[in-house]
């Protein structure tokens, strides 16, 4: 354990301890919260600490002492909430989020920073949230939109209802402001190939090729069918970029379709993909990849391929992949993300598709030089992927 509280565990992820005088007992910073501090040095790790402690003993007498249940404002954002739970059907962890974010970052400006607790007063305050989040709070670029997205969508509501007579603006900070999470260490496919003939687990080896050479979210892997890949004429026709892989001598006639997504409950259940760009089907970019995945899918029935809850999915990766390769199982898709616009001449807007981004802004981070671009169930055969 560091003197200042935090330590890594054998993954080397950072926990972070600290003394809550409100409980009277020791916690732990959630680890979503904390994530981005994995690949930083113990030095800026112990910054953030130090920053974090000041914020959390702060706002800890605002809520005690500025800020009631029976405020007006506190009121009307927990009637926000179950408003906002009743349209979008969001799930109680995500209210609960969504409430420790107004209390622990929203309250301490309004109420602690400019002492006011009459949201009609608020429209003036805030244009000023942006820049006093990012001077004062210790949260990533991320989590800061999120704070400010949650207090704009907070005044609609309240115009809705006219308490405010409109709602309130304010500048998101640009992603460009805080430099995103790097990976802990860059792939190569010669790299991620050796690792998976190496490796005896079938499913940590589809993990492996699936999240570099599709660039599958952990959350579209985990709801696989092996009814989902696409093989031969099949995958040539179906794929919106197997052509222009072609073009640049890459690409495989094996797809993937992407139509689901796991949700974050412990056991795989479905949902709709994020954005409507995340649904298609996706080309492994990789002839030798395509070549391993069909032998391995070969090997398995018809259904789920990872029938397993989601928790454990990620431990066993923890367990059986971080130890080959060194990254967590979402960098896979970064990792070769970060490949193919870096190392391989493509246009932008190849990466873009393949990627499945909705906004080329996000592809740009990938690329080295980014320029854009002019321009049914049938029985697969796995050994047609060449």
């Amino acid at each position: 354990m560091s003197s200042k509280g935090f330590y890594r565990n054998k993954h080397g992820h950072v926990i972070i301890q600290y003394y809550d005088p409100t409980h009277k007992r020791s916690k732990k910073i959630p680890r979503k919260e904390i994530k981005h501090l994995d690949s930083l040095p113990n030095d800026q790790v112990e910054k953030w600490v130090d920053c974090w402690m000041q914020e959390h003993i702060k706002t800890t007498k605002v809520i005690n002492k500025l800020l009631l249940e029976t405020d007006e404002a506190a009121f009307l954002f927990r009637q926000f909430l179950i408003e906002l739970k009743r349209l979008k059907n969001l799930e109680q962890t995500t209210i609960d989020d969504n409430y420790s974010r107004f209390i622990n970052h929203a309250v301490p400006f309004f109420v602690g920073e400019n002492g006011e607790k009459d949201v009609r007063n608020w429209s003036f305050l805030v244009p000023h949230l942006p820049m006093y989040l990012l001077e004062n709070s210790a949260l990533s670029i991320s989590q800061k939109r999120k704070i400010i997205g949650l207090v704009l969508r907070f005044s609609k509501y309240l115009t809705k209802f006219k308490v405010i007579p409109y709602p309130w603006i304010a500048e998101m900070p640009s992603e460009g402001s805080e430099e995103g999470t790097p990976l802990p260490k860059e792939l190569k496919p010669e790299e991620v190939l050796n690792k998976v003939d190496s490796c005896e687990d079938r499913r940590i080896k589809l993990m492996m090729l699936v999240g570099f050479f599709a660039n599958l979210r952990p959350c579209e892997m985990f709801v696989l069918l092996k009814e989902d890949f696409y093989t031969g004429e099949s995958a040539v026709e179906l794929s919106k970029t197997y052509h222009r892989f072609a073009d640049r001598g890459l690409g495989s006639k094996l797809a993937i379709y992407i139509n689901k997504s796991a949700s974050r409950k412990s056991k795989v259940k479905t949902k709709k993909p994020k954005t409507k760009k995340s649904k298609g089907y996706v080309t492994i970019w990789s002839i030798d990849a395509a070549l391993r995945i069909g032998a391995i899918l070969k090997e398995f029935d018809s259904g789920p391929i990872f029938d397993r809850a989601r928790d454990t999915l990620f431990k066993d990766w923890r367990e059986k992949g971080f130890p080959l390769l060194g990254v967590k199982l979402h960098d896979m898709r970064r990792a070769g993300g970060l490949y193919l616009g870096r190392y391989l001449d493509l246009p932008v807007t190849l990466v873009q598709d393949h990627l499945r981004h909705a906004r080329l802004s996000t592809t740009e981070k990938y690329m080295r030089h980014p320029e854009e671009e002019i321009s049914e169930n049938a029985v697969q055969n796995f050994d047609d992927v060449a």
